[in-house]
């Protein structure tokens, strides 16, 4: 294990997994970032509601006001759209999911690389999220259902059907 051995590992804390009726919540933090500049902890959650709907929450508490960027690497076949600050439309095939971002910050489109097996890269679409400050609360939706926004506080809202947390 000696070339193997990974340094300077985060302590993660705060992991819960609750199953329920129509899907389940994930949610943990780390301090991996602690010995950055940032001094950041970051604590996730993630809900899937078996209607097709995910949530992601994330908050970023750093010592002093810092930059950060959420990378959501998504498949080479996946084209991407998109459409205004906080919103991206991805196609796979025949399937139209559409992503809305929350909170201060701005999304962008870029590549990234993609090893299916040894000695091959491919490019593959990148959605970026950037974001900056001391405390940082953001998230994304992602849906068939175009109409779901994210509130960070309580989970989706959409004209029809909303998500809790």
């Amino acid at each position: 294990w000696d070339v193997f051995r990974l340094a300077k590992r985060p302590n993660v804390t705060g992991v819960r997994f609750d199953r329920r009726p129509n899907g389940f919540a994930l949610e943990g933090c780390h301090d991996g970032y602690l010995r950055l500049p940032c001094h950041a902890t970051h604590r996730r959650r993630l809900v899937w509601h078996e209607s097709g709907v995910l949530m992601v929450r994330d908050e970023l508490f750093g010592a002093q006001p810092f930059k950060a960027a959420s990378y959501l690497h998504l498949h080479p076949d996946c084209q991407v759209r998109l459409s205004g600050d906080a919103h991206a439309v991805l196609h796979l095939g025949e399937e139209v999911l559409h992503l809305h971002f929350a909170g201060p910050g701005k999304a962008r489109l870029t590549e990234s690389p993609y090893y299916p097996r040894f000695g091959v890269s491919l490019k593959r679409p990148c959605l970026v999220w950037e974001i900056e400050g001391r405390v940082l609360r953001f998230g994304y939706v992602l849906s068939a259902n175009g109409d779901q926004r994210l509130d960070l506080d309580r989970g989706t809202i959409a004209t029809e059907i909303n998500h809790p947390w």
